[in-house]
């Protein structure tokens, strides 16, 4: 059931829920609540749970924060505050979490402020209420200085752990302490933690992960009321947003009763999605309807400094620059971390060293940190930044905010440009600057529905298998569990709604190693899992691999940058560091660096002059834009196409938000891209291309609007039918706009392939084609990590290409077993997150009941639309190493096959045999028989009565001819030893 809280004001006045003290201070500071605060506080206060929807600078934080500040402050009045923990918040960003360590500043010390001045004019300490006795604030703050009172409240701060204390009232001392959990807490601080819990925990999800795997951190949370997840909108269609919900449950599980769930969020849709993610109660929507006035102009350089290298960006740092002269702290956007270095030098070209500086995940989080202060004081101009600055982090009032480049997502576009003018009376302003004529017109689209308020449509990932395996992993750390009380908490977590007890079962299995022990590979059990009573327990190994790998960030095997003094300045890609030589220089957080020794886990570098540094490059996971977003470009698109054939483009462009120089600009690329398809692709068109490249090779070039997670399975699909018709080698490369096809033989592509793909068999093709391709392999990796099938991840840097040797070698031992759950995992993840199934089959059906016309062409030369893929076919047959034809990989697998039948020699036989460790507990003797099968008596120094107490549990049976085995292989060996099955005997 989901509740919705009026956006209209409350006649009663919201402020009447709060105590005098907090409604005094409230009117003083900041006036009149927002629509927010209004609508949110008395649904919170009512103890809803309760999901705040709304954009960026309209008072969520504070909404859902002062019901509790003012509800612990009254404990404490009346001396029933206990030293222990209330209420949690969790954020996504460490640093947002210091952030809002920093700003509960404002209305503990401002209330604790209003108390003393009460107490002032009561002269008793009783509070009683004041204001219409006509004493004015300054009277009273006189008053306040009088003999025997104090007003300098007092608030410490001691390495992230922040005091509130009150003066003596009541029974002794009082006060609100709040303290902050990350991974960047000391262990000193951890250590008080638990000695003397807060009333108040800023954490993030992976930390709460840790507490929750851990006794010591267990015995700080068991005692919370209340949680707020800040930034839902960007955690909720993600693996960490699963994990967060898990570890929710978890939580409720573990305190008296579950706790009151406050869900902070911008914009999101839909909002009943967003409602059942947050909560397995009925949850209150507190979703006013706001205007905020947005302003979004397009603009492009003029290439006139066409021959000179980067000259777009040397004519936009030219624009930024001067723009900045006007505006006293200004955030230029970029999609890439390596623009932002590269957007940063052009401006420090013009501006001195230090005007602009740069903020991305790949700078360490000391100079994140550097550069957030700096902005926050206005002493920095210019910040170049990627999407780790569109979250809530406070950098004060920001005058203007830039993005270079097309935006790639409508919710993205808008949580940036409400960096830009914070308040919600002010009008938030974007400029985006093209770099080409062609993106001048997607980012014409972008504005255009973003003005139109349309944003993505929320997509929490579901089931998530590799996510339940490390907190099934992590809850055998704490006294073990039974399945009946994991599917509980699974109850309580939306994203495993759909997780049933045989899948939970699967995923034990997985980690008790039977996949391994099936093929005879012997390895140690993640858990101890008792098949028959239906009950896991862990060891240390199993604390071990919860606390090394805990959360859903993947590892990338990245290098430390650090001075030669050892100051880490960030992080490099592998691949870049592959390429690099000492001496080389780079450009990191707006600074050059020359590298001066290049050792197994880090990169040493000097500062050096910005001459002939280039930025780094990093490889990122694109997502692609969504359908929705793909219609609503296919219908401005189709529009276009309509105003140019009335002659009026140029208006319609403009009315866009382009500038004129982009709108002639962009008119011109449509110009030309209709003299040579005489249609453009939209909502209700797809357009095929054939036609041969500069070499003579035929392509197809595929124009479609709907986006990435469309066009890939598109793409996989006509590449599969092609492949039918050819019988020839075929490779593709795909992006928001599209897909090429080009073969490695001179063969023309046939006509009508996307009329022959029928709806129903999108899913069992791609299905089938899936392992083959890159995306499945990396998310495999990524999956089996954070599934913790990987081993404990050790101290160090661990090579990106051992990562892939090891996950290559596990995906080609498990391909084959379809309902495994990693395999399984992987598979949906692709199918439904990475790519949008639904979707595709939608298109696929439009295309055959003509919903979507299919243009198909046959052209001398490609269309102006297609050179962006066109490039990139260079770096595909570059980097493509696997161009063999498929007749070659057949019968190199079928070598493989037979390779693989010849008998071991016995020396690999006795290492096999070698067993690295006895078992030190029943448990673990119980795993090593579920490994090995079975075991002669005497065969392993461990104590008799283990066995028998095994006997005794029905885990383990002795038969004749004097083998004890675990109970659970009792079928197979009844079937083997007393049935004569052969198929029993050679398992």
């Amino acid at each position: 059931m989901i509740s919705w809280r009026s956006w209209v004001r409350v006649p009663t006045g919201s402020l009447d829920t709060f105590h005098e003290n907090t409604k005094r201070w409230f009117e003083r500071s900041l006036g009149t609540p927002t629509a927010v605060q209004e609508a949110a506080w008395p649904a919170i206060a009512s103890g809803d749970h309760t999901l705040v929807s709304a954009p960026t600078g309209t008072g969520k934080t504070l909404a859902a924060f002062l019901v509790f500040i003012d509800r612990l402050m009254e404990m404490a009045r009346q001396g029933s505050l206990r030293q222990e923990l209330y209420l949690i918040y969790v954020s996504p960003l460490r640093s947002l979490a210091s952030d809002i360590r920093e700003n509960l500043r404002k209305p503990l010390e401002g209330i604790l402020r209003e108390a003393e001045l009460s107490k002032a004019v009561d002269g008793t300490g009783s509070g009683i209420e004041r204001g219409s006795g006509g004493i004015s604030h300054e009277e009273l703050l006189m008053a306040a200085k009088g003999p025997g009172l104090r007003t300098d409240q007092r608030f410490e701060t001691d390495r992230g752990l922040a005091n509130v204390s009150r003066g003596n009232q009541g029974k002794g001392q009082t006060g609100l302490t709040v303290a902050v959990r990350t991974s960047d807490t000391p262990q000193s601080e951890r250590r008080r933690m638990v000695k003397s819990p807060p009333h108040i925990l800023i954490t993030t999800p992976e930390s709460l992960f840790l507490m929750l795997t851990g006794r010591s951190g267990q015995s700080v949370l068991r005692t919370a009321r209340w949680i707020i997840i800040d930034e839902v909108h960007a955690m909720i269609d993600t693996k960490r947003g699963a994990h967060l919900s898990l570890s929710l449950a978890r939580l409720d599980k573990l305190c008296p009763k579950p706790l009151q769930r406050i869900g902070l969020s911008a914009t999101i849709d839909p909002l009943e999605t967003a409602a059942q993610w947050l909560s397995p109660e009925p949850v209150t929507i507190v979703a006013p309807k706001m205007h905020k006035e947005v302003e979004l102009v397009v603009t492009s350089p003029s290439f006139e400094k066409a021959p000179l290298k980067d000259a777009a960006w040397q004519e936009i740092a030219e624009s930024v620059y001067r723009y900045c002269q006007e505006a006293r702290s200004v955030i230029a956007f970029m999609d890439a971390r390596a623009y932002a270095e590269k957007l940063a030098y052009y401006v420090n070209q013009l501006g001195g060293e230090g005007f602009a500086r740069t903020h991305h995940g790949s700078i360490s989080k000391e100079q994140r940190l550097e550069v957030e202060d700096a902005l926050r004081r206005g002493e920095l101009r210019l910040l170049c930044a990627t999407s780790s600055m569109e979250l809530g982090i406070d950098v004060g009032e920001i005058d203007q905010v830039f993005q270079v480049g097309c935006p790639r997502s409508i919710s993205g576009t808008m949580q940036r440009l409400g960096r830009s003018g914070h308040n919600p009376n002010r009008v938030s302003i974007m400029r985006i600057f093209a770099r080409a004529s062609s993106e001048g017109l997607y980012s014409g689209l972008a504005a255009e529905v973003v003005r139109r308020g349309g944003i993505e449509k929320c997509r929490p990932p579901r089931l998530c298998l590799d996510v339940l395996a490390q907190h099934l992993v992590s809850m055998a750390t704490d006294g073990g569990y039974t399945l009946d009380e994991v599917m509980e908490i699974l109850r309580r977590a939306y994203p495993f709604r759909d997780v049933t007890k045989e899948d939970v079962k699967d995923v034990l299995r997985m980690l008790a190693g039977d996949y391994e022990h099936d093929r005879d590979i012997p390895v140690r059990p993640r858990v101890l899992y008792d098949r028959v009573h239906e009950r896991v327990e862990g060891d240390t190994y199993s604390r071990m691999l919860a606390v090394s790998a805990g959360g859903t960030i993947p590892d990338k095997g990245l290098y430390a940058v650090r001075t030669e003094d050892g100051v880490k300045l960030g992080e490099l890609d592998e691949e870049f560091v592959f390429e690099a030589r000492e001496g080389d220089k780079f450009l990191l957080g707006s600074f050059a660096w020359q590298i001066s020794d290049i050792r197994k886990d880090t990169v040493v570098v000097r500062q050096s002059s910005p001459t002939g540094a280039r930025p780094p490059f990093w490889k990122g996971e694109i997502r692609g834009r969504r359908i929705e977003t793909g219609f609503a470009y296919g219908e401005i698109l189709r529009d276009l196409n309509k105003a140019h054939k009335t002659g009026s483009l140029l208006q319609a462009l403009s009315r866009l938000g382009l500038d004129e120089r982009a709108a002639e600009s962009a008119q011109g690329f449509i110009k030309n891209q209709l003299a040579v398809t005489h249609a453009l692709p939209d909502d209700r068109t797809i357009i095929i291309e054939h036609f041969r490249d500069e070499t003579g090779t035929h392509q197809m070039m595929v124009h479609s609007v709907f986006g990435r997670p469309i066009n890939e399975p598109l793409a996989i699909l006509a590449t599969e039918a092609a492949k039918r018709h050819l019988n020839a080698n075929i490779n593709y490369v795909v992006d928001d706009d599209g897909f090429l096809l080009f073969p490695y033989e001179d063969r023309p592509l046939p006509e009508g392939l996307l009329h022959s793909i029928l709806p129903e068999s999108a899913r069992p093709v791609l299905e089938a084609a899936l392992p083959a391709t890159p995306l499945f392999n990396m998310a495999f990796r990524y999956n089996a990590g954070r599934a913790l099938m990987m081993g404990v991840r050790k101290g160090g840097r661990q090579p990106l290409w051992v990562q892939r040797l090891r996950s290559a070698e596990m995906l080609d031992s498990l391909v084959r077993h379809e309902e495994h759950p990693l395999i399984r995992e992987t598979r949906r993840e692709c199918l439904e997150d990475y790519w949008d199934l639904p979707g595709t089959e939608l298109i696929l059906n439009k295309i055959r009941s003509g919903g979507i016309r299919v243009l198909e062409m046959r052209l001398d030369s490609p269309s102006p639309m297609s050179l962006p893929l066109r490039h990139r076919t260079e770096g595909a047959l570059v980097y493509d190493y696997w161009p063999t034809p498929s007749g070659i990989h057949v019968a190199v697998q079928e070598s493989l096959d037979r390779t693989q039948m010849i008998p071991p020699a016995p020396e690999q036989l006795a290492r096999v045999s070698e067993r690295a460790r006895l078992p030190e507990s029943e448990k673990e003797l119980h795993s090593q028989l579920m490994v090995e099968g079975d075991m002669i008596a005497g065969e392993v120094d461990v104590p008799i009565e283990w066995l028998e107490a095994l006997a005794a549990e029905e885990r383990a049976k002795y038969i004749e001819p004097g083998l004890w085995i675990a109970a659970e292989h009792a079928d197979e060996y009844d079937a083997a030893l007393l049935q004569g099955d052969m198929n029993a005997r050679t398992h």
